[in-house]
C-alpha cells in the first residue's frame, strides 16, 4: 500500500516537473496532454472491448465444454442401466427358453 502511494506520488511530481520544465508554450502543452488523454481513453475503451469480446469467447467455450462433459457423464451413468436391462431380458429369454424345452420335452 505504502509502495502505491510513493508510486503515485512520484508519478505526480514528475507530471508537475516536466510542466515546468517543458519546451512548449501552456496553450501548446495543454493540447499535447488533451490529446494524450484522448489516446488513453481511445486505447482503455479498445482494451475494455476486446477484453469483453475474449470473456464472451471463454464464457461460451466452457458452456460447451460443460455441456460435452454432462452428456458424457449421463452416458456413462446410463450403461449400467442399460446393461442390466439388456442382461434381465437375456435371462427371461432363457428361462423362458427352458420352460419351452422342458415342456416339450414333459409333453
Amino acid at each position: 500500500m505504502k509502495s502505491t502511494m510513493y508510486f503515485l506520488m512520484g508519478m505526480g511530481a514528475g507530471a508537475v516537473l516536466t510542466m515546468l520544465y517543458a519546451p512548449r508554450s501552456g496553450s501548446e502543452t495543454r493540447d499535447l496532454v488533451t490529446k494524450r488523454a484522448r489516446e488513453g481513453a481511445d486505447y482503455a475503451k479498445r482494451s475494455a472491448s476486446q477484453g469483453g469480446e475474449y470473456l464472451k469467447h471463454q464464457a461460451e467455450q466452457l458452456k460447451d465444454t460443460a455441456a460435452e462433459t454432462l452428456e458424457r457423464g449421463k452416458a456413462a451413468a446410463m450403461a449400467p442401466i442399460q446393461n442390466f436391462s439388456k442382461v434381465m431380458e437375456a435371462g427371461k429369454q432363457a428361462y423362458d427358453d427352458t420352460l419351452k424345452r422342458a415342456s416339450e420335452v414333459g409333453a
